[in-house]
């Protein structure tokens, strides 16, 4: 399965994100990145392939914006996606 990792510039953004995103009805989950990102903390919440616009609309509502966006394959590699 395909997921999106919304990069965080906190741990307490990443939760605020996933609490947004649950409150939403969207699965989200904090993690720590896999992905190393000089522009954030380390953190991430991911996101399946099919509720990444759904997520990002919810967001966008609490004024809340990813730092990066990167798109995770099964097989473990990793693709930033343009904003």
């Amino acid at each position: 399965m395909i997921y999106y990792l919304l990069m965080c510039r906190s741990l307490t953004a990443a939760q605020r994100f996933a609490a947004v995103l649950d409150r939403a009805g969207i699965a989200a989950a904090a993690i720590r990145s896999p992905v190393a990102s000089p522009n954030g903390c380390g953190w991430c919440v991911r996101v399946s392939e099919n509720r990444l616009t759904d997520a990002l609309s919810a967001l966008e509502r609490q004024r809340l914006r990813p730092v990066k966006i990167y798109m995770m394959y099964p097989n473990g590699e990793y693709t930033e996606v343009a904003m």
